[in-house]
């Protein structure tokens, strides 16, 4: 129960179910991993369950790799035989089973394209080339490995999801736990060979902050651990003064983190120093969303949306033509902003309900270089252009604001715009 509530007010857990990455459904499939490997000691049937559900969280995401280590070592402290049982065996071969649609993927990947999936095409310096062809977005320099690199920004990486007291405990019961288990406290070897396999994991891997969001369940399981063993020692002591006060600090710390959560997660407008009374994490109303309101309304008025969404055979459905052009409008936005929000917020209208919309870029490529761009949209039957471009060229002072005021064109002088690409885009403008 500790360890529910700890983890429901914890910071990064919150953040990440928010996000809504994949990372909220590989957390499920972790656990449940755990819970049947803890199982299977016992009753060796549940090492068949192990198999499904490592395969699963495999398939959900890379990031649970670190289950393997922890799944053979946990087995063969515990219980050797089970390392050479039928069971064991053919649980990896589930897992196998499971994952091997990502495992042809990745070979025929491989053998198409030269390289394997973003993730592993990242760490394996030989591949950078060719995976740079493909996403020139994420290849703009050379990774490889860097062991010592990446195991000293794990503590930077989980820190800055967690207020500052709030994680320098959850560190502090982990290091706890590791004594007591040097002192042959076995029931606290699962959670540490856990954490032991996420380091070791993320040692070979940089550790970003959609990654670390699988650690929230166990530094919440270490630090219930710790206040419930060191709360039995209070007890002990039969001090009333003593016990109070350790839950006076114990329910100080969780107001803490709480205080920070709804300030990372859910106030309008955050209290404090960034870092200190919120987490940098925190997302910011970019205003996509209102833009896509606005739009769709005028799309509404102006007749040409389409509810219903449409049904997509090939891809001549998601492409527009000179026919589609005429008498329409046109919604152009700029290539280079975020990709996820103008695919979530902008791209799909095109896909799923018809609009002409599409990226300055990806027009111009479009026409022939000779072609004067916007005479060829007049001869084609366009009315209007909108171009929904990034704020970056108004000045900064007017945008530091969580409740900015809208914008206007007027706006942008006297100029201060964002260092480099905002002087640039204005200048160009």
């Amino acid at each position: 129960i500790v360890s529910v509530f700890i983890l429901g007010i914890s910071t990064f857990f919150t953040w990440s179910a928010r996000i809504n990455y994949l990372e909220g459904m590989v957390t499920f499939f972790i656990l449940l991993s755990v819970f049947f490997i803890l199982k299977s000691i016992d009753h060796p049937r549940y090492l068949l369950w192990s198999g499904i559900a490592i395969g699963l969280s495999f398939l959900s995401k890379y990031t649970s790799f670190f289950l393997l280590p922890f799944f053979v070592l946990y087995i063969f402290l515990k219980n050797k035989k089970l390392i050479v049982s039928k069971r064991f065996f053919i649980s990896l071969f589930l897992v196998i089973a499971i994952f091997s649609p990502v495992i042809f993927y990745n070979i025929m990947l491989l053998k198409t394209r030269g390289h394997f999936d973003v993730q592993f095409s990242q760490i394996i310096p030989s591949m950078f080339d060719a995976a740079k062809k493909d996403w020139p977005k994420l290849f703009t320099e050379r990774q490889g490995m860097r062991p010592i690199q990446n195991f000293m920004n794990i503590k930077n990486g989980l820190g800055m999801g967690y207020s500052k007291i709030f994680f320098s405990s959850s560190i502090f019961a982990i290091l706890y736990l590791l004594f007591q288990m040097l002192r042959k406290e076995k029931k606290h070897i699962p959670l540490i060979l856990i954490v032991f396999s996420l380091t070791l994991e993320f040692t070979f891997i940089p550790l970003n902050e959609r990654y670390a969001a699988i650690w929230s369940p166990f530094l919440a399981l270490a630090l219930s651990v710790f206040i419930y063993e060191t709360y039995q020692l209070v007890q002990e002591s039969k001090l009333p003064l003593l016990q109070y006060g350790y839950l006076a600090v114990i329910g100080i710390i969780c107001a803490i983190e709480i205080f920070f959560n709804f300030n990372t997660n859910h106030f309008n407008t955050p209290i404090g120093q960034k870092g200190v009374f919120y987490s940098s994490l925190r997302v910011e109303n970019l205003g996509f969303k209102n833009l896509e309101k606005f739009l769709v309304s005028q799309w509404k008025n102006d007749g040409i949306y389409s509810p219903e969404i449409k049904q997509i055979n090939n891809l001549h459905d998601i492409v527009f033509t000179d026919k589609s052009m005429g008498n329409d409008d046109i919604y152009l936005f700029e290539s280079g902003i975020n990709w996820f929000a103008y695919t979530w917020y902008l791209q799909r209208h095109q896909l799923y309900h018809g609009i002409v919309i599409t990226s300055d870029i990806d027009l111009f490529r479009s026409l022939d270089p000779k072609v004067d761009a916007f005479q060829y949209l007049q001869e084609n039957g366009v009315k209007r252009l909108f171009y929904s471009s990034s704020a970056c060229i108004y000045p900064k002072y007017k945008q530091e604001d969580a409740n900015v005021q809208p914008l206007k064109e007027s706006d942008a002088y006297p100029a201060d715009p964002e260092d480099g690409y905002g002087w640039e885009k204005l200048l160009s403008e």
